[in-house]
């Protein structure tokens, strides 16, 4: 019975590999993803590379004792719910500041396309199947690979509650430190101190909060519970805010 259940991250994992390979399908009736990187996330070979890294992160993940992502022991209120509401929280909060930090817009300048989202209705694909690709590697095998690591050193069946929170900051950094400094390295004309303060440290304000709540909720839950949170997120920031909001004020 053990050993059928831990069957199931695998499943899970395939089963959500399965619908970026239908999202893949219906992109390519629509017009062209209009951001060249987002597009490329959404290639055959890249896709695959997530499915590897995914697969091998659930490895991990089943020899450090995490829950089942679809277990019954979680009402579906804690598993889907709760993590939803904390990334609409957040999304919402990184828009108010958007209004004032420009970051949508400095985006778009640095990186020299027209919008620093992708359209819609391509956004509703690229956003929910993107999640996956992206907790793969920013969560899935990070998080579990850790979490095994301190297991096998401790001799303990879980890490203690402060060595875990220990594992999730340093998790949590890994997304807004490549790509936020990774962004605001593009502009060259202005101070990078100017640039910290103005840019990187609005967007540091909710990315960071966002990717611990998805390693607590990691823990807890299971790793469904982490891509609904950024899912309530990036339905709010980028669907709501990135096509009907941010176009209007932009424009």
């Amino acid at each position: 019975m053990i050993k059928s259940q831990r069957l199931q991250p695998y499943l899970v994992w395939i089963g959500l590999i399965l619908y970026v390979i239908i999202c893949k399908i219906v992109l390519s009736f629509l017009p062209p993803v209009n951001v060249k990187v987002v597009a490329s996330e959404f290639l055959w070979s890249t896709i695959a590379a997530y499915l590897i890294i995914g697969l091998t992160g659930i490895i991990f993940y089943n020899t450090a004792n995490f829950v089942l992502p679809l277990g019954p022991e979680i009402s579906n209120t804690t598993r889907f719910l709760n993590p939803f509401l904390v990334g609409t929280g957040l999304a919402t909060l990184a828009i108010l500041i958007d209004f004032f930090s420009k970051g949508t817009t400095f985006i778009e300048k640095v990186s020299g396309e027209k919008s620093f989202n992708v359209y819609f209705p391509a956004s509703l694909l690229v956003y929910t199947g993107g999640i996956l690709l992206v907790d793969a590697v920013f969560k899935i095998l990070p998080l579990s690979l850790f979490t095994f690591l301190v297991i096998l050193f401790t001799r303990k069946k879980e890490p203690a509650k402060p060595q875990y929170l220990g594992i999730a900051i340093l998790v949590s950094l890994f997304e807004p430190l490549t790509q936020g400094l990774g962004i605001i390295s593009l502009q060259k004309d202005s101070p990078m101190g100017y640039l910290l303060l103005t840019q990187f440290l609005p967007y540091f304000i909710t990315n960071f909060p966002l990717n611990l709540a998805q390693c607590l909720f990691f823990r807890k839950y299971g790793f469904i519970s982490s891509m609904v949170t950024r899912a309530g997120f990036y339905l709010i920031w980028h669907v709501v805010y990135g096509n009907f909001i941010y176009p209007i004020y932009h424009s």
